[in-house]
């Protein structure tokens, strides 16, 4: 097998990036963590609450609603605007006049996570017939998107 060493090295990183993520998915649940970073121009920020990554970014000329860098509280005290009791399964965008909120659902970067540990391992040989029907099944979905949320 060509390039063993590094299959192993990329699966072992990949798999410890997901075991990390599942011990934050467990741990959203009690404890709404995040960080803050500031720029010059720009200030955004990552958090976890209830199952679900929170991305959030305005501009410099508001104040900030927390404190930069790392900080926790308890999940239950954890407000942004409206009352988070139940996880979020799917993606959600918020605009509101604070700023920009994004939220992720924690399955999709583990599913992310574990197709990337099993990527390495597979093998990707196919066929041209195999190609077009992959790239005609990716035009139909991304015109079916297009078509729902171009209203």
């Amino acid at each position: 097998m060509k390039y063993r060493k590094l299959r192993i090295a990329w699966s072992v990183a990949c798999g410890l990036l997901c075991l990390l993520i599942i011990i934050l998915w467990v741990r959203s649940f009690w404890k709404f963590d995040g960080y803050i970073l500031q720029t010059r121009t720009a200030r955004g920020g990552a958090s976890s609450l209830r199952g679900s990554i929170l991305l959030q970014w305005d501009d410099f000329s508001k104040p900030p609603l927390r404190t930069l860098g790392l900080w926790s509280y308890p999940a239950d005290t954890a407000s942004l605007g409206k009352n988070i009791r139940e996880p979020y399964y799917w993606f959600y965008f918020m605009n509101a006049p604070i700023g920009i909120t994004l939220t992720v659902p924690m399955w999709c970067p583990l599913a992310i996570s574990i197709a990337s540990v099993t990527a390495p391992w597979l093998r990707w040989r196919f066929s041209l017939r195999t190609l077009l029907i992959v790239m005609t099944g990716t035009a139909i979905g991304l015109g079916l998107l297009v078509y729902a949320f171009g209203k």
